[in-house]
């Protein structure tokens, strides 16, 4: 009978023995060209996250073994060969160099015009930027660990360099963006998270969201407003009584997501902390978004408007900022 250092080195050498074989599929594939992107699973402990480099840097799944089954805390990524970039179908994928819409996929800044492609056709705006449609290369690898850098191209409308690091421990995943401005030009930066929850009809939503955004018909903000749901918000929403999108402001850069029946609490911190997001639960699917970001929809082209309303990050020539993402999961002994 092996004692329990003995079973613990032995599930540790199981999960190198899985890692490695995983890894080495996914750079064969690179090598191969046989699959349109290639997968790294990251593991420690119970928790498990996929990572798709090719597709945008997208997370393919997040989740929590319990026994001998498994919890889809994100959706798991489809694998339905759509028109739109593969990432949409993804668990989740980061938005940069601005997140959600940007009217027209233009704007003007300090005298020049950007102009993005039109990426949701037949949309007449632009949606989360580029860099969820780009590929990105694997820079490091170790076995709780990647990074990842983004693939430059000189058809990008505006040039910067960024790194996602993602990175699990024990009970949480840590997502990680370092975004440097390469242009010899100021240049608004936005950034943000676009997550995938899974088994919304089972979960709640809990956060203090005191001020909502008022869209127009485009979806666009106009102006902020009291959030009538705010003390709603502070208790607890179930997934089915999420409205299907809203935008709010003022938010404190945490919420917690529970799955009561499975006993499943997440937690979701940002660093530095966040005041705007997005909430996005479609007519029936069972999931939802819940979208952190670090300015309001489309205010790339509302500047004029008081910076703690809307405003974007202004990054200098070779300026950096980064923005963390931490999802902690716990699991709720019985009573």
């Amino acid at each position: 009978m092996q004692s329990c250092w003995g079973n613990a080195l032995v599930r540790e050498h199981l999960d190198l023995e899985l890692f490695l074989a995983e890894t080495l599929a996914s750079f064969k594939n690179i090598r191969a060209k046989s699959v349109p992107v290639s997968r790294i699973v990251l593991r420690k402990g119970r928790l498990s996250v996929g990572i798709a480099p090719e597709w945008g840097a997208a997370l393919t799944r997040f989740d929590l073994k319990i026994g001998a089954k498994k919890f889809d805390i994100l959706r798991p990524a489809s694998e339905n060969q759509l028109p739109a970039p593969p990432s949409l179908s993804a668990s989740c994928f980061p938005m940069i160099p601005y997140a959600g819409r940007l009217r027209e996929g233009r704007f003007e800044f300090d005298g020049h015009s950007i102009r993005y492609p039109l990426n949701a056709l037949p949309e007449r705006h632009s949606s989360h930027g580029d860099g969820f449609s780009r590929p990105w290369a694997l820079t490091a690898l170790e076995r709780h660990r990647a990074v990842l850098d983004i693939l430059p191209t000189s058809s990008a409308p505006i040039q910067y360099h960024c790194t996602q690091s993602i990175e699990l421990a024990e009970d949480r995943l840590d997502v990680k963006l370092t975004i440097r401005n390469l242009e010899r030009r100021r240049i608004p930066m936005g950034v943000g998270l676009h997550p995938f929850f899974a088994h919304r009809r089972n979960a709640t939503l809990q956060a203090y969201l005191p001020m909502q955004w008022n869209w127009d018909e485009e979806l666009m903000p106009t102006h902020s407003g009291p959030n009538v749901r705010m003390t709603e918000f502070e208790r607890g929403v179930v997934g089915a009584e999420l409205p299907i999108a809203v935008e709010y402001c003022g938010w404190n850069g945490q919420a917690q997501i529970e799955w009561p029946a499975e006993r499943i609490q997440v937690r979701l911190v940002t660093r530095p902390l966040l005041e705007h997001v997005v909430i996005w639960a479609p007519t029936g699917e069972d999931f939802f978004c819940f979208e952190p970001i670090n300015h309001a929809t489309n205010s790339f082209n509302r500047c004029r408007l008081r910076s703690v309303d809307m405003q974007p990050i202004i990054l200098s020539p070779d300026e950096s900022f980064e923005q963390t993402f931490t999802i902690i999961v716990t699991r709720v002994p019985d009573a």
